[in-house]
């Protein structure tokens, strides 16, 4: 039996599981905590990989889709000029040649090669801005590479704010203990904070969290977590980064942090923004809060479980968070 540490849900198959991706020694399989869709184990042996399981109630009849989307990014990704280092999830296939593999209890599992280097949660402690701009500029000069028509979003709706607010809506009745302060402020700001902007159009991250940038020495080199790539503005991916890096505990925008980290996207994407767009990835941040906001609001109304909680009430929590006034 392997060494494990925190692996608390799955031990009776685990080795069953791991064995469909490699032969190799395992030592120890380790939970890597925070995600909010997905469970990730770190396996450590002769190599080291992630190994995840996916939330088979988004991604079961996704699969092909997540498949076509990956070769897409790694081809794009190994054809790029080597200006600068970059990594990128590497899948392992299962002993019958599948990216994906599927257990008795219904479980979908994926497993890639661990990418070293450092996660941060974008304090500005921990990281400047410049850095991570560049990184998502980076990645958007990969992702220009790469049709619209190659990938299909599998969650078409993921930045779509005016979808959420229909849902919220819908969940009028849902629950009677709901959040009277939360609803007058989703009624308040809705219209303002829910007006799309065109901008530049092109395949986005989706996801662009500063979680999910692999640091080394202070410079992303890898993205982690694209299954929610699709075709959308680059001010999504800007504002999902600039979320956590570029807001005080108050809530209040860094201006001075915003424009170090737009300097780094011009460098990295070697692109230039307007002033008109500039601002407006000010205000976006703002609406990115607020819709997320309005999810977790309404996952937690619905009871539809979109967002796993690591304790009861988090999803409410959170969203008291982004929707403070």
């Amino acid at each position: 039996m392997y060494a494990t540490s925190g692996c608390k849900c799955y031990n009776d198959n685990m080795e069953q599981i791991i064995r469909q991706f490699t032969k190799e020694t395992v030592d120890e399989i380790k939970v890597i905590p925070g995600g909010h869709i997905n469970e990730s184990f770190l396996i450590t042996g002769a190599g080291k990989y992630v190994l995840q399981r996916l939330n088979a109630s988004l991604y079961k009849n996704s699969l092909n889709v997540l498949t076509s989307n990956y070769l897409s990014y790694r081809s794009a990704c190994g054809g790029r000029t080597s200006t600068f280092e970059w990594n990128w999830p590497e899948w392992r296939k299962t002993k019958s040649g599948e990216y994906f593999y599927s257990d008795e209890k219904g479980g979908i599992w994926r497993m890639y090669e661990f990418i070293p280097g450092e996660i941060m949660t974008g304090k500005e402690t921990e990281t400047d801005a410049f850095s991570i701009g560049e990184g998502v500029g980076r990645l958007h000069g990969i992702l220009r590479t790469i049709s619209p028509s190659e990938i299909t979003g599998v969650f078409p709706h993921l930045h779509d704010g005016s979808y959420y607010y229909e849902e919220y809506v819908k969940c009028a009745k849902c629950r009677t203990d709901r959040d009277d302060k939360l609803d007058q402020i989703i009624r308040k700001k809705a219209e303002e904070m829910l007006t799309p902007y065109p901008g530049r159009r092109s395949i986005i991250h989706a996801d662009a969290k500063v979680a999910n940038m692999i640091f080394r020495q202070g410079k992303v080199v890898a993205f982690i977590d694209l299954d929610t790539m699709t075709e959308g503005s680059v001010f999504d991916d800007l504002a999902d980064c600039m979320r956590a890096s570029c807001v005080d505990e108050n809530a209040n925008l860094m201006k001075e942090r915003i424009k170090e980290l737009l300097d780094g996207y011009e460098e990295g994407a070697g692109v230039k923004l307007s002033g008109e767009e500039k601002e407006f990835a000010r205000v976006n941040v703002l609406k990115n809060r607020f819709m997320l906001g309005l999810r977790y609001y309404t996952d937690y109304l619905s009871e539809a479980g979109y967002f796993r909680e690591e304790y009861p009430g988090e999803n409410l929590y959170k969203a008291r968070r982004l929707l403070q006034e």
